[in-house]
């Protein structure tokens, strides 16, 4: 083990016991294996900060260019766009739309983007007019296209009201305790649409949805499966399929990249 190693074992005071014993286990493997190890990224990560802090940099030896990259790989890196028409970043892997406060954390817990290249992401964005806030991310306005850069619309239900959800309990709960009516067939069928948000369904972002502009359930039908055509064509980075991003450069670089497909 090197000297520099062992000192940064030794000065973890700030660390519990359980932590320390912990990392004295990690720190017993190959130096070299270790630092090519995705899975204690955060944990080295921390170790030199919180060092070069407490004892200054002159027996700390900081990860070099290689082993940084080794960390945090370039291929990990989501593609995050500004999509100047609505006012919103999107991460295009996710689908999903990002207020500006939830960046840093996406860029973390979803892609494993470490600093200083996640800083170096977020700071593009921060003098630029987006979405600060999840409340910032409104639905669009019912009866509005469908936007094939999303995931593909989903069955759902539209109250008379402005209540939608993709769940017939939730609709039936909504029509009891909101509305004080029974559920009904009838009301079942005048209430079914197909939905889109700015995130996948199933997600934990708490984006409204929107009812979306179709004239009938096969109509409804054929516009989600041409949208889910369409996005497993671009592939798993959601490329060729942003034809409303407002930014022609965007465009025009996901439409080559559609056309050359996947690699």
């Amino acid at each position: 083990m090197s000297k520099e190693i062992m000192q940064t074992s030794l000065a973890m005071d700030w660390l519990s016991p359980k932590s320390r014993a912990k990392l004295h286990c990690v720190l017993k493997k190959d130096v070299q294996q270790l630092l090519q190890s995705t899975k204690y990224a955060p944990l080295l990560g921390c170790v030199y900060k919180r060092v070069a802090q407490r004892r200054g940099t002159e027996t700390v030896k900081q990860p070099s260019s290689s082993q940084r990259c080794a960390i945090a790989p370039a291929s990990t890196e989501p593609y995050i766009q500004h999509l100047s028409n609505y006012g919103h970043l999107f991460c295009t892997p996710c689908r999903t739309a990002l207020p500006l406060k939830w960046l840093q954390t996406h860029l973390l817990s979803k892609h494993r983007i470490f600093e200083p290249r996640r800083s170096t992401i977020v700071a593009q964005y921060e003098h630029i007019p987006v979405s600060q806030n999840s409340d910032d991310i409104k639905p669009l306005p019912d009866g509005s296209p469908v936007l094939e850069f999303l995931t593909p619309p989903v069955p759902g239900f539209a109250c008379q009201c402005s209540y939608k959800t993709i769940n017939v309990d939730g609709f039936q709960q909504h029509l009891r305790k909101v509305h004080k009516e029974s559920y009904t067939q009838a009301k079942r069928i005048a209430a079914e649409c197909f939905l889109q948000k700015w995130a996948p369904p199933k997600s934990s972002f708490p984006y409204q949805y929107w009812r979306m502009d179709v004239a009938s359930s096969a109509t409804q039908t054929a516009q989600a499966e041409k949208c889910e055509s369409q996005q497993k064509r671009g592939g798993e980075a959601g490329v060729g399929i942003l034809e409303a991003t407002g930014d022609p450069e965007i465009d025009a670089l996901l439409a080559m990249e559609a056309e050359e497909g996947p690699a």
